[in-house]
């Protein structure tokens, strides 16, 4: 390509920039490459790019606050009974309602992928945090494996915590 011509600003050249440089990368492309973006757009992170995020970083959360959670019972020596598995039974409809309400999906169909991976990223950081203080015979709990499934079940009810208003205001 020909040199600018004098008193022509550098966006007069034209390059693109490589394949990869979409959506999370866009920033950092800016920075390599700025003669080939135009304006704000090429900083909008596409939804598909985010949607990565929310698969693995949700299941992180859940997986965080539960063994938060049972730690601090611990710790405190309030691990036997009912009570116990009640509080932290609702620490995780809460969280998995709220997560399952984050991705802001209206059909359970859309959303069960999501908790899918929820709770093998649970299963897997059990795997990777439990097992070498615990040995693998945690799996042999029946209580670890209805954390999994309702990890995986309970954000699929999200959709019906939400209000819908028409276009007026009404609630429907």
């Amino acid at each position: 390509m020909a040199p600018a011509a004098a008193g022509n600003s550098i966006h007069t050249f034209q390059a693109k920039a490589p394949l990869y440089m979409s959506g999370a990368f866009a920033f950092g492309a800016y920075l390599r490459y700025p003669h080939a973006h135009r304006g704000l757009s090429s900083f909008i992170i596409h939804n598909g790019d985010m949607k990565y995020i929310s698969r693995l970083g949700w299941g992180i959360v859940i997986y965080a606050l539960m063994y938060l959670t049972w730690n601090g019972f611990a710790i405190y020596g309030f691990t036997y009974g009912i009570v116990p598995r009640l509080c932290e039974l609702l620490v995780l409809v809460i969280v998995s309602t709220v997560a399952g309400r984050s991705l802001r999906l209206n059909s359970w169909k859309d959303i069960l992928p999501y908790s899918f991976l929820w709770a093998l990223t649970a299963l897997g950081l059990d795997y990777v945090i439990t097992v070498p203080l615990s040995g693998v015979q945690i799996y042999a709990n029946w209580n670890l494996w209805i954390g999994y499934a309702l990890v995986m079940l309970l954000p699929l009810a999200a959709p019906q915590t939400r209000i819908y208003r028409d276009d007026i205001g009404h609630i429907s």
